[in-house]
């Protein structure tokens, strides 16, 4: 085996790559954006995907637009999973923030499998912020809109930073249809944007008779960057497959994500 791509699940990636690190096996991650990942100083592990300190400065841009158009700072509250995904939000977005200087009213974890998101929402709807970010983690973004609505609050802007379906499916209750942000590392503007892309859309297509999701693009990343380094290493042992993955310097327009 020369490498491994995955693993989807943040938890899952943690538990996988220290165990390919174990083994001494090439990890190529695309999908999972916690910080962790990347903080343990793991020599086999790889990123290929966006992290939570890129979500955070996307985040503070749009601030941005906001604050020019309304000529005030937003007033931001946290809504997160009470697990390494909720925690990476919290710790990490918020510290974008604070720096620069869009104050924090209201922070509230919440149990995705419990009970506790109408009190979560209630903290949020006391502190009336201008801005919501949540993570939304798999089966939840339907939760999150049914607990506000249920609470008699819909907050003026959400973002989300998670599972792109559970955004969709935010903006599907009632209420949340034009005020829902989410994170998008994959779009049809992209795959328009980059001929190679647009290639690999249309065959996937033609392949599985449905558009190409965020998911797949970002396997087809990770498995493209393994493939190229076992060319580049000429081999598949895992020691040449390491090295040609530490010097190899892809441009944009040679994979089908920016």
């Amino acid at each position: 085996m020369a490498g491994i791509v995955g693993a989807l699940d943040s938890d899952a990636t943690l538990d996988a790559s220290q165990r390919a690190e174990r083994l001494q096996t090439p990890f190529i991650n695309g999908d999972a954006p916690l910080t962790a990942l990347t903080e343990r100083g793991l020599d086999w592990f790889f990123r290929a995907g966006p992290d939570a300190a890129d979500y955070g400065g996307a985040v503070l841009s749009l601030f941005r637009n906001i604050e020019q158009q309304r000529q005030v700072a937003q007033r931001v509250a946290v809504l997160y999973s009470n697990d390494a995904t909720g925690d990476d939000l919290r710790s990490t977005v918020a510290e974008f923030v604070e720096d620069a200087g869009n104050p924090i009213v209201a922070s509230a974890p919440y149990e995705p499998e419990g009970t506790e998101l109408p009190a979560a929402v209630a903290t949020i709807r006391a502190a009336a912020p201008d801005v919501v970010l949540t993570t939304a983690s798999s089966g939840t973004g339907e939760k999150i809109g049914d607990a506000f609505r249920a609470g008699g609050y819909i907050p003026p802007e959400v973002v989300v930073y998670g599972a792109p379906v559970e955004a969709s499916r935010l903006t599907e209750v009632p209420g949340f249809e034009v005020r829902v942000s989410r994170q998008a590392p994959w779009s049809p503007t992209i795959a328009r944007a980059n001929p190679l892309a647009a290639v690999a859309t249309e065959r996937y297509q033609q392949d599985f008779g449905t558009p190409m999701t965020t998911n797949a693009a970002m396997a087809f990343t990770t498995a493209t960057i393994l493939a190229r380094a076992i060319m580049d290493a000429d081999s598949i042992d895992r020691e040449r497959v390491r090295s040609a993955l530490v010097a190899l310097d892809l441009p944009g327009n040679a994979t089908i994500m920016p």
